[in-house]
């Protein structure tokens, strides 16, 4: 099968240029298929950047989670000093967040990468916003679900050339049980997949 962005690209697309241009923001472009490689580069390229004052709180929450004063924590330990900055951790961004910047396979982190994933983690959060507010938009009736026809409208018209059978299987893999209506959480896994 050949690489396709993801349908979240379409409908951001779809809903940046056609309809409601204040809802998405560049970090929507980010739900793509990517290779190693371009996954890095979007770590490292997160429109979150940091500011003096929360560098300054993540040193003293990684700090205190670096009892050998070494410099370096533990991946496992990665969500103790994240809760202290507000940020709760699910096991599966520390899976896919351990691939990418536990390299040498050591098991610890250090405090530029601990800082890194500290941005990524406030974009991800950022990106689950405008996806709330996407779906808020397209959820007319205030139901807590989405049409698939509408969806199927959307991505027909208004993004890639998709055939009626890719369409239909993108939606299909969302609506699992065949209601015709998709929620947040079958949505989410649409625009992320």
């Amino acid at each position: 099968m050949e690489w396709r962005p993801a349908l979240g690209l379409v409908l951001a697309k779809q809903l940046r240029i056609e309809v409601y241009g204040w809802i998405c923001g560049a970090g929507m472009e980010t739900t793509l298929k990517r290779t190693y490689k371009q996954e890095m580069y979007i770590i490292n390229q997160s429109t979150v950047k940091l500011s003096e004052a929360q560098v300054k709180a993540a040193d003293e929450a990684f700090n205190s989670f670096d009892k050998r004063d070494e410099g370096r924590i533990r991946v496992n330990d990665i969500s103790g000093p994240m809760r202290k900055l507000g940020h709760n951790i699910k096991p599966d961004f520390l899976e896919k967040m351990e691939d990418y910047i536990d390299t040498d396979g050591t098991g610890y982190i250090d405090f530029e990468e601990f800082k890194m994933i500290l941005e990524r983690k406030m974009q991800d959060d950022e990106d689950e916003k405008e996806l709330k507010e996407m779906f808020r938009v397209l959820d007319k009736e205030k139901k807590g679900e989405v049409d698939v026809k509408e969806l199927r409208w959307i991505i027909k018209n208004l993004g890639d050339d998709l055939s009626e059978e890719d369409i239909d299987d993108m939606i299909a893999d969302v609506d699992t049980d065949g209601s015709g209506w998709v929620d947040y959480d079958e949505f989410k896994k649409l625009m992320n997949d």
